[in-house]
């Protein structure tokens, strides 16, 4: 299916999977999606000055946290439960 996709969105698709690696996350997320566009130059970038992108990599790293943490909790209080 990516064929189907024009050549800036397959590069941008690209730039996300780096970003999910450089994460060390799983799965992608929008806001992966969303620091690859805004790593990208271009006029997106020029209307988005650099404290925005510092907010944007800090919820991006946050959200994950809060996720793999409410699946340990989750994960520790069934195991607790169970035996």
């Amino acid at each position: 299916p990516m064929e189907r996709f024009t050549r800036q969105a397959q590069e941008a698709m690209a730039r996300t999977q780096a970003i999910v690696t450089q994460f060390g996350h799983a799965t992608v997320e929008p806001e992966h999606l969303l620091l690859a566009l805004l790593d990208n130059a271009g006029p997106v970038v020029d209307a988005v000055n650099w404290v925005t992108m510092a907010w944007v990599r800090a919820m991006a790293s946050w959200a994950w946290r809060v996720k793999r943490s409410i699946g340990i909790m989750i994960g520790c209080y069934l195991t607790c439960v169970i035996t």
